[in-house]
This record gives structure tokens, sequence and C-alpha cells, in this order.
């Protein structure tokens, strides 16, 4: 009786290991990233896995647990439920969507926005269900994401109006040029104007779009009152001396860019 339990025993036990050898584990590649929001708020993308099944029968995925590194700084991870059946000696695509916010970097958020891109690694288990119970296939995979650029202000004018004893009109162009490839909600631009150091105007510009690599005028109008700021800034707008800085912050959803300018007043 002994003999045949033991014989029992063994035999299920081949059949195991002949099982195992005949059923390979599925092979798993990142096909792609796929970037689905790009925002000075943050960076949401797909990562596209590839599933190749070299078994007579189809397999599901059972669990999937990952954890996401950008710029070594470990903050993203999580347990996806996403389904995918993958046919007998088929392949499949799986979508996995991370996202992270700069904020959550260790890093200010200025010196994040000078780079191009971060770097960033995904650790994933993804687990398959087989006659053999659930065969777990480990995978790291390295890459890059881009970082949005900041754009890029001028002044493109300043222009006096006609003067006389008590003031002048006072014209200011500035250019904004979006350097990055989609477009660029901006918010206000709120500022102050002052010419010589003596503070003339605070405003804000109202919010616009700005179309992807294009460049927008923004136009600030205002009344120099040489009463106010006194004798000297005429004296310095009359003898084409007077120098106009503009200082603010330009609001970018999620990042506040800090913005100096200054630039000669011609008549």
């Amino acid at each position: 009786m002994r003999t045949l339990r033991v014989a029992f025993l063994l035999s299920i036990l081949f059949s195991l290991v002949a099982c195992d050898q005949l059923f390979s584990k599925p092979r798993v590649s990142v096909r792609r990233v796929d970037v689905t929001s790009l925002t000075f708020q943050g960076i949401g993308a797909n990562l596209v896995f590839a599933v190749e099944n070299r078994n007579a029968i189809g397999i599901d995925l059972a669990k999937l647990v990952y954890q996401l590194t950008v710029d070594n700084h470990p903050f993203v991870q999580g347990v996806a439920n996403n389904p995918l059946h993958v046919p007998a000696n088929g392949t499949g695509e799986l979508a996995l969507p991370v996202s992270f916010k700069f904020v959550e970097l260790a890093q200010a958020l200025a010196s994040i926005f000078t780079k191009r891109e971060v770097p960033f690694t995904i650790n994933t288990k993804l687990g398959f269900g087989t006659p053999l119970g659930i065969l777990e296939v480990p995978l790291s995979h390295t890459g890059t994401l881009p970082v949005p650029q900041l754009p890029t202000l001028s002044i493109g004018g300043a222009n006096l109006g006609s003067i006389n004893a008590t003031g002048a009109g006072l014209s200011v162009t500035i250019n904004v040029r979006n350097n990055n490839a989609f477009v660029l909600p901006l918010g206000p631009l709120s500022y102050g104007l002052a010419i010589n150091g003596a503070p003339i105007l605070n405003a804000s510009t109202a919010p616009s779009q700005l179309a992807a690599g294009g460049t927008l005028p923004l136009t600030i109008s205002a009344q120099l009152d040489f009463f106010r700021v006194g004798s000297g800034i005429l004296r310095a707008v009359q003898s084409g001396g007077a120098t106009l800085a503009l200082d603010g912050s330009f609001d970018l959803g999620g990042y506040a860019m800090p913005v100096h300018l200054q630039t000669s007043l011609r008549r």
C-alpha cells in the first residue's frame, strides 16, 4: 500500500515537472510610453506593455503591482486591476496609466523646469493565471519623460506718447513665446511697472492661450503722472535716459513663473 502511495506521489511530481517544462512564462516588455498630459502641474502617461504567450492555452492577467521612480525619487506605488487575456500562441497589449505632480519631486520647481526631460524607472511584477497557478513575471524599465518648457518673455517695445507738463501716455508690448509643441494655457501676468525705480502701475493681464511654438503679444497701456512720480522722472523721460522695469509673476497653472524685464524708454 505504501509503495502505491509513493508511486502515486511520484507520478504527480513528474507530471508537474513535465507541465512546468511544457508551460512557458510569458514574455513581457514595454512597447512604448504614451504621454497623455503634460502641464506645469505634472505628467500623465500610459506605459504600454507587450505580452507574448508561447503556450497552447490562453492566459489571463491575475495581478499587477508596480513602483514608479522619477528622477531618483520613488513616489508612485500601486496595484492595478487591468483585465487582459492573451490567446494561445498570441500576443496582448496592456496600458498602465501613471501620473505624478512636479511638486512631489524632491526639487525646486524652478530647477525642474530648466530641464528638457527627467529620467524614470518602473519596476513591475505581473502575475498570470495558468494551470500551475499564478506565474509572476518581473520587469524593470527605464526611460525619460518630457518636461514642459517655460515661455520666453521679452519687451517688444516701450514707447511714450505725447508729453506735456502733467504726464505722458505709455505703451508697452510684452512678447510671450511658447517653447512647447502643445498649446499653452496662460493665466494672468501680474506685474508692476516702474521708471527709474519709481512705481507707476500695478495690474494684471487677462488669461489666454498660446499656440504651440507661437508668440503672443501682450499690450500694456498706462498714463504716466509726473505730479505723482516726481520731476526727476520727467527730466529722465525728456532726456531719453529713463529705464522701464517690469516685475511680477506669470500664472502657468501650477507654477508662478517669476518675471523681470527692463528696457530703455523711447519717445
